[in-house]
């Protein structure tokens, strides 16, 4: 044997052990992720999640689309504004909601802008509302 040969099997038998070890890792960590309950392995309840039965007008999107015209759909989200289930519409450089029950568009005034501005910062004092 020469001495190139004794380190080439020394620096199999190190990285053999140290891929092994990483084999072994993964399997304690999939068992344990298999044998746990989901919440538990992804962190908890998902904040965001939403109930899309409280969504559930199927009539409203024919609605929406109607509205929209001919300007394309880039983005949508579901969400609650102040207990009321809308349907966030992102199209071109544009924002529109819609009430996801009537498929009407909800019009942020500057009353609805105040409140929640107010909701979000209960201490601040809003000096103006302008429309951007």
């Amino acid at each position: 044997m020469t001495i190139r040969s004794i380190w080439l099997r020394q620096i199999h038998k190190w990285v053999g052990l140290a891929v092994g070890l990483q084999f072994v890792l993964w399997a304690i960590s999939g068992a344990a992720m298999a044998l746990l309950d989901m919440e538990t392995v992804a962190g908890g309840p998902h904040p965001e999640a939403v109930e899309t039965q409280a969504f559930g007008n199927p009539a409203a999107w024919p609605k929406i689309v109607d509205q929209l015209g001919a300007r394309p759909i880039q983005g949508l989200r579901l969400r609650t504004l102040f207990a009321r289930p809308v349907i966030e519409v992102q199209s071109g450089s544009s924002t529109m909601m819609f009430d996801a029950k009537s498929g009407e568009q909800v019009v942020i005034d500057a009353t609805i802008a105040r409140t929640i501005a107010q909701a979000h910062n209960p201490k601040a004092r809003i000096v103006a509302t302008t429309l951007l």
